[in-house]
């Protein structure tokens, strides 16, 4: 599936590199998983690397079978 993904969050002194992230991302491609359970899991990933004050991760997915699925995880909750 395809997803526009969207990472906001307000850094504690550490920041994510755009090439690491965007290896770490692609990572998925074959990745059997819920997209529930992936928008999570980027989340839970990255506040436990970057440990930010606010982290939100927001996953929309292509519209498949007549759904449009929007994912969001928003950590510490």
């Amino acid at each position: 599936d395809f997803a526009r993904l969207t990472i906001i969050y307000v850094p504690n002194g550490n920041c994510v590199e755009l090439k690491s992230l965007k290896y770490y991302i692609t990572s998925y491609r074959n990745v059997g998983i819920f997209q529930e359970h992936a928008t999570a899991r980027l989340a839970e990933d990255l506040f436990r690397l970057l440990t930010p004050r606010s982290l939100t991760v927001r996953t929309v997915y292509n519209i498949r079978g007549g759904f449009e699925t929007t994912c969001s995880v928003t950590l510490p909750s």
